[in-house]
């Protein structure tokens, strides 16, 4: 009785494992730091880091991406010294919005906007990034299975300068800005 009791949990773990499809999403961009940032001044990811802001999708369906920007909560422990961003309009993603299929690589910038407040100096702000997927799109589907959405917390810490720009700063922060 035992013996048959264990053949049969074996047989619906294979179907379930059958039924689901392995998948996910991954990225280089879990945790970054950018630092020296001055008040009143923009700044592109992308010309920080050297490289965008991007996901790659490792499943067997095609699936729509969304990057969000996301406020951590303030009961959250974060990490030393760095508080919630007050506002997550701070942060833009270039394109939020992807159809990906499998193996494809999502790539945007996310802009940083530090208000030019004086209170903000010296200070250090968090911020999530979050990509998540829409349940795949299994074209050969029939309504049976099980399909989950993913999704990933990329932490983004704003470090801001403890002095306001210099308009030579000023000068060269814009000049970086719009040659690239």
């Amino acid at each position: 009785m035992i013996h048959r009791t264990g053949m049969c949990a074996v047989m619906i773990l294979v179907l379930v494992v059958g039924i689901c499809q392995a998948g996910g999403i991954s990225t280089p961009c879990s945790s970054m730091y950018l630092g020296n940032l001055k008040i009143g001044q923009e700044y592109s990811l992308k010309a920080l880091l050297g490289y965008p802001f991007n996901i790659t999708y490792k499943g067997r369906w095609p699936i729509d991406l969304s990057v969000d920007v996301l406020k951590p909560g303030s009961d959250e422990k974060l990490a030393d010294g760095f508080v919630p961003v007050p506002d997550t309009t701070w942060v833009r993603v270039q394109r939020s919005d992807f159809a990906l299929e499998p193996g494809e690589t999502a790539e945007t910038d996310v802009i940083i906007s530090i208000p030019n407040d004086e209170s903000l100096l010296g200070r250090k702000f968090m911020v999530y990034l979050r990509p998540r997927t829409s349940a795949p799109r299994n074209p050969y589907s029939t309504g049976g299975g099980m399909l989950f959405s993913t999704a990933l917390i990329c932490y983004l810490r704003l470090d801001i300068a403890p002095k306001p720009p210099t308009p030579e700063e000023i000068r060269i922060l814009r000049k970086q800005r719009y040659s690239g």
